[in-house]
């Protein structure tokens, strides 16, 4: 059912947009990645006093796993 239309969902029936199922996962999943690096960089700013040190360890959280 991943490439059904969100519309056969009946709780979320009233979507103006033609959306598959499996697209609600991914943009709920970037989403939730979006908010989580965002809330590292605040605990990272938040402790470090450094804006120097602060940015590049923000950078090296977004670039350390690739």
């Amino acid at each position: 059912g991943w490439d059904m239309p969100i519309q056969n969902i009946k709780l979320i029936a009233v979507a103006p947009m033609n959306m598959l199922q499996a697209e609600i996962y991914e943009y709920a999943f970037v989403l939730l990645g979006a908010i989580g690096f965002a809330g590292i960089v605040m605990f990272i700013s938040a402790a470090v006093k450094n804006n120097v040190l602060t940015l590049l360890l923000s950078l090296a959280v977004v670039y350390g796993p690739m």
